[in-house]
């Protein structure tokens, strides 16, 4: 089933400078960068946070992206937290600006589906973790997306068991701790 979205077309958008389509396996700023990013995902804030900031470890996921590889969908409560976070490092007009440049790129289709909503209640009724997580697994139950996080957070990570029997399937991350 393929999300009701406000826009998609495939393909186009910025692309990274120095991004090769393959996440190479590197340490980088504490977090190991991890394999290719390829199919349908569904991204949390903290993903597109990444991507609105340019970083290294999103520009293989940009590269993915523009490349047709990855086909990348966001919740409107993702865009929101994306929205907020980036007002607080770079002031409300220049984190809009960017926020809708990337919505006007096309590289991530916006979901617009009524009924997320209660996936996402039904989430955080039996997972003890963020309404905004929530949205993004609801989003990936309803039309079978691989969720993506930027990390394994605690709260994600104390709750693999129960997000895996929810969801029936395992969130996936951009990048994780490295290894000590």
């Amino acid at each position: 089933m393929a999300p009701k979205v406000a826009r998609r077309e495939p393909g186009k958008g910025a692309r990274h400078p120095q991004s090769t389509g393959v996440a190479p396996e590197r340490e980088e700023e504490g977090h190991t960068v991890l394999k290719p990013l390829r199919g349908r995902l569904v991204l949390d804030a903290s993903v597109l946070i990444e991507i609105l900031a340019g970083s290294k470890p999103a520009a293989a996921l940009v590269d993915s992206i523009v490349s047709g590889e990855a086909e990348v969908y966001a919740t409107r409560l993702g865009l929101a937290e994306a929205l907020y976070v980036t007002c607080r490092l770079w002031g409300w007009e220049k984190a809009v600006e960017r926020i809708q440049a990337l919505i006007d790129s096309g590289m991530v289709a916006i979901i617009e589906d009524e009924e997320i909503w209660s996936l996402a209640a039904s989430c955080k009724c039996r997972i003890p973790i963020s309404l905004g997580d929530c949205y993004t697994l609801a989003a990936a139950k309803r039309y079978r997306l691989r969720p993506l996080f930027l990390k394994p957070e605690k709260e994600l990570l104390e709750n693999t068991e129960r997000i895996r029997q929810w969801l029936d399937g395992n969130p996936e991350y951009l990048a994780t701790a490295a290894p000590t």
